[in-house]
């Protein structure tokens, strides 16, 4: 097991962050970038803490070796794209109880941060982030696969974006596969060697991201490899113990999502504890948001929006989305319409769709209030876009459903194809009766600024009947 991971790892990394502004808010950004990837990434901080509170992790092999390997310790003499020599210098750190697998996630992590930096996009970070993320996820499947001796060719992994990005991954890959050699033998279990060095890997990243010598770009890079290794490793840990946020905050979520009002309160609560634990999670500042606009506290919401604009400079669409759904949600909180509002709405849902142009639901918010303002022509071609987007996303739960049959009203072309999505999207086993009167009351409003002829398909009885309002719940 661990010895030095406690002092070093859960206790000294957190600490030297909180001395660290700049690294600090780059963690939370880097996270922020990337929360609705949850399934592909996790906090390697959080992770090593969570470890560290419960006890639990792989053996760690130890024995003799060089203790700073990376290629500034490493010369070698090239014959064309061979290499014929080789000399390792610098051993100041050479011990007999090394951790074996240092030197080649060192190697690794130095050698592949330098190289992102100089083939990701070079004027947003957002998009290099994202960059990141699709390289180490490459790598990561790849060396999933060797490890359990399949067969898998480049095309089947994450696609990257070109081919010096690839040769850089057969490089990484086959560092990978000469750790596997010297750490994966004679094992007790399959996935040992890989526990190992998807710990350290978190390790080393959090710890390289606070180098004195790493440039943003970098930290951002060695961050997301280390949170890569973090999720994979946290998928073969005991399910019971608290690794991450993500356990509370689905529950929390669930009851988000509830038109119970005691419900909902009792989420911004969970939610409102969450933070405490989590402070640099942006998704659950969002997500309290929500809450707190949907249960009219609209005030409390805006301070929580500004805390967070004093906190990030950059974030997900997620936030500027949230701004549009308080200003939308103040617009009909009284019994005149505030123009104002409806105004401010649009501004930061274009702002959303700046931050993720190929995201969805910033854009369908778009179309709608530019309707709802007199704008039926720029409605229409906003609802077009975002009908081109759903069909390149992969993605069809009953939110794409929904978000389907309302571009298809804003078209206004086919009312009777977009009731059928809306009929589609209330049968999906996963839309609660709080999803589906949220689709109704937005066509509600819709319906006021269509055209009559369009008005005329969407009756109240209509809507009964495609939203399946049951006697009692019209009581």
């Amino acid at each position: 097991m661990l010895n030095r991971y406690d002092e070093c790892v859960a206790v000294g990394t957190d600490q030297e962050l909180r001395r660290d502004p700049t690294r600090r808010q780059l963690r939370r950004e880097t996270v922020a970038l990337l929360a609705e990837k949850h399934e592909q990434f996790a906090d390697p901080l959080d992770l090593l803490k969570g470890m560290h509170r419960s006890n639990v992790g792989p053996a760690i092999l130890r024995g003799t070796g060089h203790g700073d390997i990376h290629g500034r310790n490493i010369q070698v003499s090239l014959s064309g794209d061979e290499v014929t020599h080789c000399a390792v210098f610098d051993y100041e750190k050479f011990h007999k109880e090394n951790f074996l697998a240092w030197d080649f996630i060192k190697l690794e992590c130095e050698t592949a941060v330098r190289l992102l930096d100089r083939l990701g996009d070079p004027d947003h970070r957002g998009q290099f982030t994202q960059q990141c993320l699709t390289f180490w996820r490459h790598v990561a499947q790849r060396t999933a696969a060797f490890d359990r001796g399949a067969k898998v060719s480049v095309s089947q992994t994450e696609s990257l974006p070109g081919p010096e990005w690839t040769r850089l991954a057969n490089g990484i890959v086959q560092l990978r596969r000469l750790a596997y050699e010297h750490l994966g033998q004679n094992r007790g279990r399959i996935d040992d060697w890989l526990d190992e060095y998807e710990l350290l890997t978190a390790w080393y990243g959090c710890r390289a991201g606070l180098y004195d010598n790493y440039a943003p770009r970098w930290t951002v890079a060695a961050l997301v490899g280390a949170g890569v290794a973090a999720r994979r490793l946290m998928r073969r840990l005991p399910a019971d113990v608290e690794l991450s946020h993500r356990r509370r905050f689905v529950a929390a979520s669930q009851l988000a999502r509830s038109d119970d009002t005691d419900q909902r309160t009792q989420s911004e609560q969970l939610l409102a504890d969450l933070s405490r634990d989590y402070p640099h999670i942006l998704e659950i500042q969002e997500e309290r948001t929500l809450v707190l606009i949907r249960l009219g506290e609209f005030e409390k919401a805006e301070q929580l929006l500004n805390s967070v604009a004093e906190k990030y400079d950059m974030t997900s669409a997620e936030t500027p989305a949230r701004w549009g759904s308080l200003w939308k949600r103040r617009a009909y909180a009284s019994k005149s319409v505030d123009q104002y509002a409806l105004e401010q709405s649009l501004k930061w849902y274009q702002r959303a769709t700046e931050y993720e142009p190929a995201n969805f639901y910033p854009r369908i918010n778009v179309a709608t209030l530019l309707l709802i303002l007199g704008r039926p022509l720029d409605s229409q071609k906003q609802a077009a876009i975002t009908l081109e987007q759903l069909n390149a996303s992969k993605a069809q739960d009953h939110w794409w459903l929904a978000t389907t049959a309302e571009a298809t009203v804003l078209k206004g072309d086919d009312i009777a194809t977009a009731l059928e999505w809306y009929r589609r999207a209330v049968a999906n086993r996963d839309c609660q009766p709080a999803d589906r009167n949220t689709m109704r009351r937005q066509l509600e409003l819709l319906r006021s600024h269509l055209p009559e002829r369009t008005r005329e398909q969407l009756t109240d009885a209509t809507l009964n009947d495609v939203f399946i309002i049951t006697p009692q719940e019209s009581t």
